[in-house]
């Protein structure tokens, strides 16, 4: 049976409504679908999804689990104020990511300008975190002994069979905790062109990490990196303090 599904997406009103398929079926999580709808359209903006409710006449509601959605409805992306972004407080869960709704604190990623606080002050000028110039290549580091078998395992399988990996949320998390670490030795503040840097290296290094459904191949690492060196610089800053 084909888990195939497809979402009327509004960016804005009905003369913004654009088409997104998942191959894979309807996202376990809104987190989960909140990405797909970054890196399929590329959005950088931080919103909330909403969906037409039936049992209240086709309103749109605010969604709160995947449960309400089903193939060929209509989704309705909602931009979160920056004053609402930089009011919340970030944290990161177990996997990573960030939610895509205002209620959930950890559903929040500023622009690189949002992101400066006072705290971040202390890590930048800190001289343990900017050492060294920005390196030429990047070179990915090695990872937790669970992510290097992993990754091991799956770039034999990807080289074999061109089968890409879908890590375990604690995967993931050490994948990201070892870029951050290697990136910090350098910048605090990595502009997007390091993280796209970054995100590249990683998939070149390690190609069973490619998205085949995104652009560039690594939209989604360069969002997670963005995120995690936000929360990197908060939990530095606090251990500062």
């Amino acid at each position: 049976m084909d888990a195939r599904v497809t979402f009327r997406v509004l960016f804005g009103g009905e003369e913004d409504a654009r088409k997104l398929t998942i191959e894979s079926g309807i996202p376990r999580t809104v987190e989960d679908l909140a990405l797909k709808i970054k890196t399929f359209f590329e959005v950088t903006e931080q919103f909330r999804l909403q969906y037409k409710d039936k049992d209240m006449d086709n309103q749109f509601m605010n969604l709160l689990s995947t449960s309400e959605l089903e193939d060929k409805g209509t989704l309705k992306v909602v931009y979160i104020p920056c004053e609402t972004i930089r009011s919340a407080t970030l944290t990161e869960d177990s996997g990573g990511t960030m939610s895509g709704t205002p209620s959930s604190s950890s559903s929040q990623e500023p622009s690189d300008s949002d992101s400066y606080s006072s705290n971040d002050t202390i890590i930048l000028s800190s001289p343990e975190t900017r050492s060294c110039s920005w390196p030429k290549p990047f070179v990915v580091p090695r990872f937790s002994s669970c992510a290097e078998i992993m990754l091991q395992k799956g770039n034999d399988e990807f080289k074999a069979h061109g089968t890409v990996l879908c890590p375990t949320p604690k995967v993931r998390s050490d994948i990201l905790e070892g870029l951050a670490e290697e990136i910090i030795k350098y910048t605090a503040y990595p502009g997007d062109g390091h993280l796209e840097e970054v995100a590249k290296s990683l998939i070149q290094s390690h190609p069973c990490l490619l998205e085949k459904v995104t652009r560039t191949g690594y939209c989604g690492w360069k969002h997670y990196l963005k995120i995690k060196m936000m929360n990197f610089r908060t939990k530095l800053s606090d251990q500062c303090s």
